[in-house]
């Protein structure tokens, strides 16, 4: 669950900073930063760490952000390009999972997992061109436990938020990715029988990546939690799994 709130801390806070809004005042002082209330009588400003209160009559002009790019030179590939207008984005990609821990929570040992492969298709709609929510579905391999026997594999569906730069012709932009859904977990029958009952539970993932010409390179650090009981003994078993993903896409 820290991870997962990491995810979104870190996801919450590049959306933030790429809307920001500058109070000008009648006496020319200015505060750049986020507004979180404003209303007839007075307008709250966030700028850094501080909340300002600033009375509506003293407020010259209030200026939204009008160029998110320039906060977003960190993702910028290539920023010399004409602006490329695409607020609809479906994808593909097929992962390589080249690094993996299987761990029941609340142990302090973990397995490794072996690598395997995954494809993942997902769709977008973005919001003044750099921020998208959009959803997704990643189907992975069959993959074994190490001493475990058997094998598995999840299928999570997850809602994903992606903070781009600017894409440039031709169509290309550096991202930050995040994922939050429900993944199953789907066992093989020699897994099924070491078990009495399986179920899968929550997913979360957080990643970057770069698209030059529709093409997508992505790493993600993803995690899949499932739940599962000992057939002999009742023993009920949480189960974290852990891995990193090289992905290669396109998007159409």
């Amino acid at each position: 669950m820290k991870k997962l709130i990491c995810c979104c801390a870190i996801l919450l806070c590049f959306v933030i900073s790429s809307y920001a809004e500058t109070i000008i005042l009648n006496d020319g002082t200015t505060y750049t930063g986020n507004i979180p209330h404003q209303d007839d009588q007075v307008v709250y400003i966030i700028q850094k760490e501080d909340l300002i209160k600033i009375p509506t009559k003293d407020i010259k002009e209030i200026k939204k952000d009008e160029e998110p790019k320039k906060k977003l030179d960190f993702l910028d590939i290539d920023n010399d390009g004409p602006i490329v207008e695409n607020s609809n984005e479906f994808l593909i990609k097929f992962g390589y999972d080249f690094y993996g821990k299987y761990k029941h929570k609340g142990h302090t040992t973990s397995e490794d997992s072996p690598k395997g492969l995954n494809f993942s298709a997902e769709y977008y709609h973005y919001l003044q061109n750099v921020f998208g929510l959009g959803a997704g579905i990643t189907l992975q391999n069959s993959r074994d436990i190490g001493d475990t026997p058997g094998s598995f594999y999840f299928l999570p569906i997850y809602l994903s938020a992606k903070l781009r730069s600017n894409p440039t012709d031709p169509y290309k932009y550096g991202y930050v990715i995040g994922q939050l859904g429900y993944n199953f977990f789907m066992p093989d029958s020699e897994y099924d029988d070491y078990t009495d009952k399986t179920q899968g539970g929550l997913y979360y993932a957080l990643g970057l990546g770069i698209v030059y010409n529709n093409v997508v390179f992505e790493l993600l650090s993803s995690t899949n939690t499932g739940r599962s009981s000992i057939e002999s003994t009742n023993a009920e078993i949480d189960i974290e799994y852990l891995k990193y993903t090289f992905s290669v896409g396109y998007i159409f």
